[in-house]
C-alpha cells in the first residue's frame, strides 16, 4: 500500500472539510505512522479521538486518516478504478461502518474520494 497516497488524500480532505485542523495534520499523521511501525504489543487506541479543541470540538484527523487507510488497505490501487455508483458507495460505507467510522464522516470521505478522482482526471 502506498501510504503517501493515504496521507495526501487525508490532508486534502482536512484542508477542505476541517481547515482549522489542517495546520496540525502532521501531528496526527506522525502518531498514525508510529502506530503502523510500532511494537505490535503496544496499545494505541485509534477509536474516536480524545483530543479536543476549544470547547467540545473533536479533532477529526485521526479518524480521517484511519478511514482512508482502511479503504486503501481493502482495495489498494484498485480503489481508483472503482466506478462511482450507489452500490459501490454502499459497499464502501459498509466497510467503514464495520470499522467504527460514523456514517456522517464516511459519507464525506467517500464523496471526497470520488470528487478528487474526477478532478484529477
Amino acid at each position: 500500500m502506498n501510504l503517501d497516497k493515504v496521507k495526501d488524500i487525508s490532508y486534502r480532505f482536512m484542508e477542505k472539510e476541517y481547515p482549522h485542523e489542517a495546520p496540525y495534520f502532521h501531528l496526527a499523521w506522525e502518531i498514525f505512522r508510529v502506530f503502523l511501525t510500532g511494537d505490535p504489543d503496544s496499545i494505541v487506541n485509534l477509536k474516536p479521538p480524545r483530543v479536543r479543541l476549544n470547547g467540545d470540538s473533536t479533532v477529526m484527523a485521526p479518524r480521517v486518516i484511519q478511514a482512508y487507510y482502511i479503504l486503501f488497505l481493502t482495495y489498494g490501487e484498485e480503489i481508483h478504478a472503482l466506478k462511482e455508483s450507489e452500490e459501490i458507495r454502499s459497499m464502501l460505507m459498509d466497510i467503514l461502518s464495520k470499522k467504527g467510522i460514523s456514517s456522517s464522516i464516511s459519507e464525506k470521505i467517500i464523496d471526497f474520494l470520488f470528487e478528487s478522482r474526477r478532478s484529477a482526471g
